[in-house]
């Protein structure tokens, strides 16, 4: 809803997503769509005043991160270079995080802003397909895809981080888009009607 600064979720749009933090592959994805954010369900809520924090727990039935990309390095022993599409779905994910943030002024009113936020996701299974990789090899589209779906949990591992990090920024920023249009007294009133 643009009057609360929130931008389309459905998808979401990532001009571009590294995965490439200290994993042995360098993973550059532009244009990235991520399906599935208004599937989430709240699963636990907790906001400490005091500590000026909010920890919660989002469960996603299916995330799908779809985009163009660019691989060379590793997928765990395996070498690999190649340049297409990419297709990461994650299925039944908890996203646990927790956020600090401040209450500033803005204009006459206070505000929340998110100073930190921290994420891990956890899906119960992943699938990840490479498709229109360089020179149309389909046989070697096909033996990578198997390969990496066979062991799609451990390369998710290597790439949480990097995706985790990415998506925890992008909500911070919902966040503060929301806090900027919405004074904190307005959705924490000190008293209640």
């Amino acid at each position: 809803d643009r009057k609360y600064n929130i931008p389309p979720l459905s998808p979401l749009l990532i001009k571009e997503l590294d995965v490439s933090e200290g994993t042995g592959l360098t993973l550059k994805m532009k244009d990235v769509k991520v399906f599935g954010l208004l599937g989430a369900s709240v699963e636990k809520l907790n906001i400490d005043f005091d500590k000026q924090r909010i920890d919660g727990q989002l469960r996603f039935p299916v995330l799908s991160i779809v985009g163009e990309c660019d691989a060379a390095g590793r997928i765990l022993v395996l070498p690999i270079t190649a340049h297409g599409n990419i297709n990461i779905t994650l299925v039944n994910t908890t996203l646990p995080a927790d956020l600090d943030y401040s209450v500033r002024p803005i204009g006459s009113t206070k505000h929340a802003v998110v100073t930190d936020i921290r994420a891990t996701a956890r899906p119960t299974h992943v699938h990840i397909r490479f498709t229109k990789l360089r020179n149309d090899d389909t046989l070697l589209e096909t033996s990578l895809n198997e390969f990496l779906n066979s062991n799609s949990q451990e390369l998710f591992d290597l790439m949480a981080p990097s995706i985790t990090k990415s998506l925890a920024k992008v909500l911070g920023g919902v966040f503060n888009g929301i806090a900027a249009v919405v004074p904190f007294d307005e959705v924490f009133p000190e008293t209640l009607p």
